[in-house]
């Protein structure tokens, strides 16, 4: 059994997540562009059992999700401090 095997109540693997929204470049079978680099900017970042977003998900999500800003941060390849924000749950 590899580490992290054990999830949420040892049902499964530990997971982690993140989303951003915006443009992406599909090519040859993979997706491209600065959307796709936050993303994985966010997912490493983001604990067992957690989402992490961006503003723009949250701005777009907010009837339907409840979400708490975790950090305003620099993430490398954006000139900008951008929020953070972790998924509490569906409302």
């Amino acid at each position: 059994e590899g580490e992290g095997a054990a999830g949420a109540g040892g049902l499964g693997p530990a997971l982690h997540a993140s989303v951003h929204e915006g443009l992406a470049l599909y090519r040859s079978g993979d997706y491209f562009g600065r959307t796709v680099n936050l993303a994985a900017r966010l997912l490493g970042m983001s604990g067992t059992g957690e989402l992490l977003a961006t503003q723009a998900v949250v701005d777009s999500t907010s009837d339907s999700f409840d979400w708490h800003p975790l950090i305003t941060t620099h993430i490398r390849g954006f000139r900008d401090p951008l929020p953070i924000f972790r998924l509490v749950g569906p409302r």
